[in-house]
């Protein structure tokens, strides 16, 4: 490579301390070993012959560069491209060889072997190296993607924070703070934070230089703009509150489109979801004209179905944003310079008190009491983590299981589940499912409800605390006044905050406590605020207010998208309640039918196999258990993809999958 493209590949300025980013951590256990260090030296000795006949594409090196920027990964695109050509080198060799023998191996000649081997060396090496190049891309634009989602609500937090008296760089400072609240958003301007304190780069320099590394557009175009204010000398309170207004309508706009978007797939899927049915039904039709289908009746039962409903929620995956936080917080340290915010509480206090023995045994105190607080009241904990059910429900569920088979209750053999379909997967497939979803299913909604009873009381709670503050309280004492004069759930938490503060904990500690109780984003954003504003003055109703706007924008986005998918649920219930109507007519009818037509003792066994005697394709039995479940699938597809719809989530739709399949198992113990 020319001496200009080194130079321009070098690190930029005022990024030579940049820390290690996702592509870094990613790779940190690889660069450690000898394999990478191998592979960079194939790279460095494959790198020189390949520029004698291939010039470097300025643009692909760019590109490189902006990608490895955007992750704040430290290495240079001279580094990645030489990885990129030490990979594609080595794998190439390495399929021209297997190429090579499996094309003499087939062919029997040496000039087969040499066109095979060359043939997947190069199209093997060409493709390992473009996929490492494509990496960082990849890994950008979903930096980008969550830079997108958060940066509304991180300027709305800036503007809140601008309304209280912060000047725009303790403003921006905040955000930089603030990474658990805003994430990728908070991260880019650490990195502005940083060049400033450290490389010495200007308030304006270093803005514009986030500004080209950022890899999202639109929050280059929102740093472009805030530099331009700054330059004229305007003030950034009403530029914040523009960009507050302006995003808030862009953001409802993709609602809306989201929206419509999810009501197309979900007609989509009610009437896709029909052709499996209409395809059994075909295939019985062709069996009775003596046609083996067995094979093709449980592929769609087994496969198309589940396919149908993978699809999807591929789709409404795509058009669903995912959340970029978790909505924990960190416990707070003595800073907020964004450098060193936060960390872990159990670490600051045991450095903090290392060596004295009565913090120590203060420290174990605490430990044993929430022991004992989780052995007194199990459900708290497996309220706030359902996930911690299976760790019961699990061995529970395969004990019965191993139970039955044993016994015998749980046909093992093929024969028995033809003869008994209804009992064998009532006991190998609803018993377990039962027991491992069922408390799993109940500790979700738990959670989910305290949740939102929480959530929902929040917009007035902080206009209530923005009103006594205005009377001139503190905020201290306005959380009592609101804990005071209501007895709803989230009264209740503050009340504790305040009696937390009173015996001696940082206001700060006590709400990332209260907070990581429910580990909601928007809870967390708000708590977040609170505290920063706090922290600056003691005056903060502006704040409050302008947060009690935000979080009314939210709930009143989040009800209407609740209103109309809760219309598409409704139509996919409606749907499956129809489709295993008619699947209960055709196993009652149908099969009998069948039967008639069909005779000899061995059809049973026989239709597992593809056959049956009497002229018909499918033995009865066997479409009776195929009917079942095709049944049975079709009810945990859609109990899968109507919580999916509701709330973006697999265990939203716990519910629905044990509803829906108690509903299947009543009606076939009848009809079966």
């Amino acid at each position: 490579m020319g001496e200009d493209t080194r130079s321009r590949l070098s690190p930029r300025s005022g990024e030579t301390d940049r820390d290690p980013g996702v592509l870094d951590r990613l790779e940190h256990g690889v660069d450690a070993g000898c394999v990478a260090r191998w592979v960079d030296h194939v790279g460095r000795r494959s790198t020189p012959p390949l520029c004698r006949w291939l010039d470097p594409n300025d643009a692909v090196v760019d590109s490189v560069d902006r990608a490895l920027a955007g992750v704040h990964a430290s290495r240079t695109a001279v580094e990645y491209l030489t990885r990129a050509v030490g990979i594609g080198t080595i794998v190439g060799v390495l399929l021209t060889l297997v190429g090579a023998v499996f094309g003499y191996g087939v062919f029997g000649t040496a000039v087969a072997a040499g066109v095979t081997g060359a043939c997947t060396g190069v199209i093997g090496g060409v493709g390992s190296a473009g996929g490492w190049l494509l990496r960082p891309h990849v890994r950008a634009a979903h930096r980008g993607r969550d830079i997108d989602r958060l940066l509304p609500d991180a300027v709305a937090y800036a503007h809140a924070l601008s309304t209280g008296g912060l000047d725009q760089l303790a403003v921006l400072e905040a955000l930089a703070g603030a990474e658990d609240a805003y994430g990728a958003v908070s991260v880019e301007f650490q990195r502005v934070i940083s060049e400033m304190r450290y490389a010495g780069t200007d308030y304006r320099s270093a803005l514009r230089r986030r500004a080209e590394a950022t890899p999202s557009e639109t929050l280059s175009t929102f740093i472009e703009d805030l530099v331009a204010v700054v330059d004229a000398g305007g003030r950034i309170e009403p530029f914040l509150r523009d960009r507050t207004e302006r995003y808030r309508r862009r953001d409802e706009r993709d609602r809306e489109r989201r929206l419509e978007a999810l009501e197309l797939f979900g007609e989509l899927y009610v009437t896709l979801s029909v052709f499996p049915l209409l395809l059994i039904v075909v295939l019985v039709v062709v069996a009775t004209m003596g046609e083996p289908t067995t094979g093709l009746v449980f592929l769609t039962v087994y496969v198309l179905i589940p396919l149908s409903g993978i699809g999807f929620i591929v789709l409404v995956a795509a058009v669903t944003p995912d959340e970029p936080v978790d909505g924990l917080l960190d416990a707070p340290q003595t800073t907020r310079d964004g450098s060193d915010r936060t960390a872990d509480a159990e670490s600051l206090r045991g450095s903090a008190v290392e060596g004295n023995a009565l913090f120590e045994r203060i420290a174990a105190r605490t430990r044993r009491h929430r022991i004992v607080s989780v052995l007194e009241a199990p459900h708290d904990l497996l309220r706030t983590r359902p996930r911690y059910s299976l760790l019961i429900t699990i061995p529970v569920a395969v004990g019965l299981l191993a139970a039955a088979a044993i016994s015998g209750h749980a046909p093992v053999a093929p024969a028995g589940w033809l003869d008994r379909p209804v009992r064998s997967t009532a006991v190998w497939v609803y018993t377990p499912a039962a027991v491992v979803l069922g408390p799993l299913g109940v500790f979700t909604e738990w959670n989910r409800r305290t949740t939102r009873g929480v959530t929902d009381r929040l917009a007035e709670t902080l206009r209530t605390l923005a009103a006594a503050n205005e009377t001139g309280q503190t905020l201290l004492e306005s959380l009592q006044t609101v804990a005071s004069g209501s007895a709803d759930p989230l009264a209740s938490e503050l009340g504790t905050v305040h009696a937390k503060v009173v015996h001696g904990m940082r206001l700060r500690t006590a709400l990332v406590e209260f907070n990581n109780a429910y580990a909601e984003p928007r809870l967390a954003r708000a708590v977040t605020l609170i505290a920063d504003a706090r922290a600056a003055s003691s005056r903060i109703a502006a704040v409050l207010t302008t947060a009690a706007e935000t979080v009314e924008i939210h709930d009143d986005l989040e009800r209407e998208r609740r209103s109309r998918t809760r219309m598409q649920v409704t139509v996919i219930g409606v749907t499956y309640l129809t489709m295993l109507g008619v699947m209960a007519v055709l196993q009652t009818q149908l099969v009998g039918a069948l039967g008639g037509l069909s005779s000899g003792s061995g059809a049973a066994s026989a239709g597992l196999v593809g056959g049956a005697d009497g002229g018909v394709g499918i033995a009865p039995a066997t479409l009776s258990l195929a009917f079942f479940h095709a049944a049975t699938v079709q009810a945990v597809v859609s109990g899968v993809v109507s919580g999916y719809l509701r709330s973006g989530t697999f265990r939203a739709g716990i519910p629905f999958v044990l509803a829906y399949g108690a509903i299947t198992l009543g009606v076939w113990s009848v009809v079966g």
